[in-house]
Formats: C-alpha cells, structure tokens, sequence
C-alpha cells in the first residue's frame, strides 16, 4: 500500500482524506510521509490551504496518536498555538512535559483579530486541569508563570 501512497504523493498531498490514510498506519513510514506532506504544503498550498490541512491533521494524528508521531504534532501544534488547541496536547503530555506545558503557556498568548490577547478564565482553568490531571509538579508553577504573563 505504500508503493502506492508514495506514487500518488505528488497528486494528493495537498488533500486532507490522502494524510489521514497515512497516519492510520501509525507507523515510521507513515511517518516519513506525513513530513513530506508538511514540507510540500507548507511550501506549495497558499496559506489558507495549509491552514485548513495542517488542522486537520493535528485533529487526526491525535486521534491516532502514537509516540513516533510527537515531534510532528509539537511541530503542527507551535505553528501556530491556539486556544483551541488545549485538548490535542493530551497525548503529548506522555512523551515530553516540558515542551506541553510551554506549549500551553504560549496559547494563553494567543492574539485575537483585534490584536488583544485571548486569556479567557474558561481557557486558563482547562489549561490548569490539563496540568493537574497530567503533570501535578507543575501546578506551582504554572500559578506563577500565570501572574508574570
């Protein structure tokens, strides 16, 4: 099946049903395939449509996550960090603590359409629990990095 995903990767690539057939198979080839799409589209789509790909696939590699595919979806996810985001940093909270909880703090930076920044008590408290329930020692310090933003 991979013969033929790579043959067609210059026709599909930019088509978001071609990467979820890819990710499914949750593996290293799936996976060196996925970052070609990356590359390509991030180089060839217009914006929108890396946009609307690039969502779509951080929405399907965590529904299929599986550790090889972490460096990825930090990539996908820091691209662009918004506050809807909180619940796809789930699963990574498993293969690199650190880098979730940075990621976490840099939504609550997140900047609306009015340029005003997106620090919402309902976002704050979903982020908080995210940290409690998955990295407990934080919590300390997330209270702290809180005050300073």
């Amino acid at each position: 099946m991979f013969k033929y995903l790579k043959k067609e990767f210059n026709e599909n690539f930019r088509h978001t049903h071609y990467a979820e057939a890819i990710i499914k198979y949750k593996n290293s080839e799936a996976l060196d395939l996925l970052n070609q799409i990356v590359s390509k589209s991030r180089k060839d789509l217009s914006s929108r449509g890396w946009s609307y790909l690039r969502k779509d696939m951080i929405r399907q590699i965590s529904y299929n996550f599986i550790g090889i595919y972490a460096a990825l979806l930090f990539d996908l996810l820091e691209e662009e960090p918004h506050p809807f985001d909180v619940s796809f940093a789930e699963p990574l909270w498993r293969t690199d603590k650190e880098r979730t909880y940075q990621f976490l703090l840099n939504i609550l930076g997140y900047k609306t359409s009015c340029g005003d920044t997106f620090k919402s008590d309902v976002l704050t408290g979903k982020i908080r629990d995210s940290i409690a329930k998955n990295a407990p020692e934080f919590i300390k310090r997330f209270n702290t990095d809180l005050k300073s933003r």
